[in-house]
């Protein structure tokens, strides 16, 4: 047994010496991503345009009669359809296109960069078709990114966004260039360095539990590091656990020999089900859906609206066609059906909503067009991810101040962890 707990010690320490560094930048850039996620072009920036609707029908000709997705934006004085990942009505922007587009979106222009390869705020390799890309530059210093082959909004940050996201997003999704512009190589460098630091905070946890069981007390070391890292991490050493850990299933799988995989594939939405008459006249965006009836989902205010597809046809849902919908594309039998408003895996600000419940699958609805299908595999995973990294938890769902002071308290108590094993390892590697 000494033999296994010394392997443990060793190794614990061999891992953390490495780490040490990165657990810091995660702890630290986790309390900043609280309060200022990556900058994304989001619905609060987009302007409110005008649908002009023989343009919009115009291009609606050319949607093919299923599709997955379908969305409705603006590029300046543009409109676009895109479908599937391909942009209807797409344009090669003139800089007349580019400056109207800037005055859209309040930008007073200090210059324009013609980028050929993509940067780090568009670090992705899906906008490399998009090249070069156009960024504007304003005299604030905000940028907004516009691509050269179909026109459209790519990204819009400003520079305090940017200066937030160096100590916050970017260290902590590793959002570094070279790497996630490589998609699938990001995704693996992530969990595996996520994976190799959850077992470090299992094996710190590991030895705490035996220095309690052979001690029989908290107070161990004299020398003030020793202890402080020992008590923290006896103390807040799960929770530590679980912010790394959800951190991986952030990107992981569980896998399908623990939990049973069925999942659901939505089905193709239908273009004769939709009335581009219904389309409001004003918005941000527009999306199509089919939940459980067509709808349009626009952002008109920083509020998304839902609008029923057709001009007929409302948008209120019944149980019996909910039923109707679940028996036909899941070929499952409705077991129950239940009221919600809080759920762990349905809360839409106080909306009420409902679960019904089939062999394999838990459905969350609502009147008003809400449509999410979940196995248990699925609830496994968001509960990994969403619970355990972000406390999407009923409790807290309607207590934020509550909730970012639980979130504070314990990156602060895994910081004091990590910092007194930082001054660890280098002592160690000092000597």
């Amino acid at each position: 047994m000494k033999k296994v707990y010394s392997i443990i010690y060793k190794l614990h320490k061999i891992l953390s010496i490495p780490l040490s560094i990165l657990f810091i930048l995660w702890y630290v850039s986790g309390l900043v991503m609280l309060y200022h996620p990556f900058p994304r072009l989001n619905d609060t920036i987009r302007p409110v345009k005008e649908v002009d609707y023989a343009v919009t029908d115009s291009l609606w000709q050319q949607v093919p009669a299923t599709f997955r997705s379908c969305q409705f934006i603006f590029s300046g004085n543009h409109q676009l359809i895109k479908v599937d990942g391909e942009v209807l009505g797409a344009y090669h922007p003139t800089k007349d296109d580019i400056l109207s587009i800037a005055d859209d979106y309040n930008i007073i222009v200090h210059h324009i960069d013609t980028l050929a390869d993509i940067d780090r705020w568009i670090p992705f390799n899906r906008l490399m078709s998009h090249l070069p890309i156009y960024r504007l530059v304003s005299n604030e210093e905000d940028y907004l990114y516009i691509s050269s082959q179909t026109g459209e909004i790519l990204q819009y940050n400003t520079k305090k966004a940017r200066l937030w996201a160096y100590v916050g997003a970017i260290p902590h999704y590793v959002y570094y260039k070279p790497l996630r512009r490589d998609s699938e190589l990001w995704k693996d460098v992530v969990i595996l360095l996520s994976g190799i630091a959850t077992i470090s905070v299992i094996l710190g946890l590991i030895i705490s539990i035996c220095f309690l069981i052979k001690r029989k007390r908290l107070k161990l070391f004299r020398k003030a590091t020793w202890q402080t890292h020992y008590l923290f991490g006896l103390i807040s050493g799960i929770f530590m656990f679980a912010f790394i850990f959800s951190g991986m299933m952030s990107l992981a799988k569980v896998p399908e020999i623990l939990i049973e995989r069925h999942p659901y594939k939505a089905p193709l939405l239908e273009k004769s089900h939709y009335d581009i008459q219904a389309l409001p006249s004003h918005f941000k965006r527009c999306d199509l859906a089919d939940d459980i009836k067509p709808i349009f989902r626009s952002y008109i205010t920083e509020k998304m609206e839902i609008s029923p597809a057709t001009l007929t046809n409302g948008v209120s849902i019944t149980s019996n066609e909910v039923e109707e919908i679940i028996n036909s594309r899941l070929q499952e039998d409705v077991l129950s059906t239940e009221t919600v408003v809080n759920d762990w895996f349905y809360y839409q600000n106080g909306e009420k909503g409902f679960k019904t419940e089939t062999t394999h699958h838990s459905v969350y609805w609502n009147e008003k067009g809400y449509f999410k299908v979940m196995d248990r595999n699925s609830k496994a995973r968001y509960i990994c991810y969403q619970v355990l990294h972000t406390f999407k938890i009923p409790f807290l769902n309607t207590k934020e101040p509550l909730r970012l002071t639980a979130m504070w308290i314990l990156l602060l108590s895994g910081l004091v962890i990590v910092i007194s094993g930082t001054i660890l390892s280098y002592r160690i590697v000092r000597k």
